[in-house]
């Protein structure tokens, strides 16, 4: 018997030649899969540092930001002995520009990024327990 007439193998990974490929069905239908989105660490923080929280002030409730909070939590220790936050206060007033110039509360992103570092670096020092 010659092989062009007998009917092709059907079987395990070989369907029938009819059914083979379907018109307008692609080969690859779920296509590659989409990567995931890479955050930004430092947009991360500035987001987080930027939300509002509640706190009392002079016996009323106002929201300010986070970094506002901590800043002023720091400003706290610092007068109730802390050295450490006393150092970090002085640091901060180091790194801060003077008001004329640049306009007050506006900081560059080298000086947010340097406050940050000193943000981790305090909260580094008080979660190891040892104090600089």
């Amino acid at each position: 018997m010659s092989r062009d007439t007998d009917q092709p193998a059907v079987g395990y990974k070989n369907p029938p030649q009819h059914s083979r490929f379907q018109k307008g069905k692609s080969g690859n239908p779920s296509g590659r899969r989409k990567a995931k989105p890479q955050l930004n660490m430092f947009d991360e923080l500035y987001k987080l540092m930027s939300e509002p929280i509640p706190i009392m002030k002079k016996g009323k409730q106002q929201s300010v930001s986070l970094l506002e909070a901590l800043l002023r939590k720091t400003a706290e220790a610092a007068l109730k002995g802390d050295s450490a936050a006393r150092k970090d206060l002085i640091k901060l007033m180091e790194l801060a520009p003077r008001v004329s110039e640049v306009d007050a509360g506006e900081m560059t992103k080298e000086q947010e990024d340097q406050l940050v570092a000193l943000f981790l670096a305090r909260q580094r020092r008080s979660d190891g327990g040892c104090d600089a």
